[in-house]
């Protein structure tokens, strides 16, 4: 898989491009109807504009609780679609989590362990999936514990 360029642009520029080229690959076509995404076993997979800025996003260490709009996940604003629907081959797993210790939140994770990347998805009352986020995992710690999590 290779990274979305966005030559000559200015910061704001590419977060502007990323966005079109999210809400266009995953949210809705054209003519305003939902984009059609299905996983690699079928499941309708639903992506919302709600969730472009978490998703391409991070928290800034210096101002805590704010987020600040991330290059590098925007330059792998393709790979999601990919990884989901089996182009590109992933480990993933169905699991559960508490969320914020209120509710258990049913999701699925996929990971390609070549990049380091991980995409995050959650089941609706449906058993639709939602997507959450993606991101390159880069903690050494963490990717030991996800890969535990996923059985690898």
């Amino acid at each position: 898989m290779k990274p979305f360029k966005y030559r000559g642009l200015t910061p704001q520029q590419i977060e502007t491009k990323c966005k079109q080229v999210y809400l266009t690959t995953y949210v809705r076509e054209a003519d305003g109807s939902p984009v059609l995404i299905y996983s690699h076993d079928g499941k309708r997979v639903i992506f919302t504009e709600h969730h472009f800025y978490h998703a391409f996003s991070f928290e800034d260490k210096r101002n805590l609780g704010m987020r600040k709009f991330s290059y590098q996940r925007a330059r792998l604003v393709l790979w999601i679609k990919e990884i989901v629907t089996g182009n590109q081959r992933a480990i993933f797993k169905d699991t559960l989590k508490l969320h914020k210790g209120l509710r258990i939140l049913f999701r699925r994770l996929y990971y390609d362990k070549k990049n380091k990347y991980l995409v995050v998805l959650k089941y609706k009352k449906n058993k639709d999936l939602e997507f959450l986020t993606h991101y390159l995992v880069k903690n050494k710690i963490y990717e030991q514990d996800l890969l535990k999590d996923l059985g690898k």
